[in-house]
């Protein structure tokens, strides 16, 4: 269609939350009861974060058509190193707007933002697309994609425990207190509580949650394991529960994560690309080393 008339871009604020949401479900193609905020609340305008987000939007008069959003998060490496990285989210244009170069133009302010800020990379979680490759966005890292029921590890010598179903504030503890990856500040805890489809489980002894499981998170992870942590027979005691209850769940997981907890029956495992990105100061070498979880990928 060509280049369209040049559009008013601003920050976002919770006064466009209403637009911003139909827009965003307008063109990820959903509709009620599926909402793109209700599975990525880090995104919504109403949930005030503590600096950490950025949000640009295209207006076309009165009426948003275009938008990026960006989140800036240090990512701790195991030997104790930090990274500041820009994840993206919620790129989107109406329909009606496409093909005028908009999305290229909201993703260019976000990427700009980023630059600003001194980002040492940026990461993203999308299909292949033109609009990425073009600024220089590249697939890295990796995950494996494995069927729970494959999976054959010892019973773990725990008892003594409880399981509670829905989410709980020591899940977003454990999120804290995370000794390596993605770094959470308070302030992530309030988008994080407000997944209203992810299943959580938790594990308890005396008082004490030991470890936690998430999945089942909507359109973007249905039917899959994208958070365990915890002591880690007490992840095991979780898996095995799941392996019981949700045989057909499959495990988003780290190659390294089951070597460690010695599990077996990753032969069957998809390999898949962790995610795309587009590096500033980070060295590329480092890419391997990283794992983002699915509550972090925006």
């Amino acid at each position: 269609m060509g280049a369209g008339i040049p559009l008013t871009w601003r920050v976002l604020a919770p006064a466009d939350r209403r637009d911003f949401s139909l827009l965003l479900d307008r063109a990820f193609g959903l509709s009620a009861p599926a909402s793109y905020l209700a599975d990525f609340p880090v995104w919504d305008p109403e949930i005030v974060p503590a600096g950490n987000r950025h949000q640009v939007g295209g207006f076309h008069g009165p009426r948003l058509v275009s938008t990026a959003s960006l989140r800036f998060a240090d990512y701790r490496f195991a030997d104790g190193t930090d990274a500041r990285f820009g994840l993206i989210g919620a790129v989107a244009t109406h329909p009606d707007f496409a093909r005028r170069g908009y999305g290229a133009e909201a993703l260019a302010l976000a990427i700009h933002e980023a630059d600003r800020r001194g980002v040492g990379g940026l990461a993203l979680w999308g299909s292949d697309s033109p609009l990425y490759r073009r600024r220089k966005f590249e697939f890295g890292g990796n995950q494996i994609r494995v069927p729970i029921a494959s999976l054959r590890f010892e019973k773990p010598a725990l008892a003594g425990y409880e399981f509670r179903s829905g989410w709980d504030s020591e899940i977003g503890a454990h999120f804290l207190a995370r000794k390596s990856g993605l770094r959470y500040q308070d302030g992530d805890l309030l988008w994080l509580s407000r997944h209203p489809n992810v299943e959580w489980r938790t594990l308890w002894i005396d008082g004490k949650c030991l470890a936690y499981v998430g999945w089942n998170r909507g359109i973007d992870l249905p039917n899959l394991i994208h958070e365990i942590d915890g002591e880690p027979a007490a992840c095991l005691v979780l898996l095995r529960l799941l392996q019981e209850r949700y045989p057909a769940l499959e495990w988003l997981a780290h190659p390294e994560l089951l070597r460690r907890w010695k599990i077996e029956g990753s032969e069957v495992a998809a390999v898949e690309a962790l995610a795309q990105f587009r590096l500033r100061t980070l060295d590329p070498a480092r890419i391997g080393e990283i794992w983002f979880s699915g509550m972090d990928a925006c």
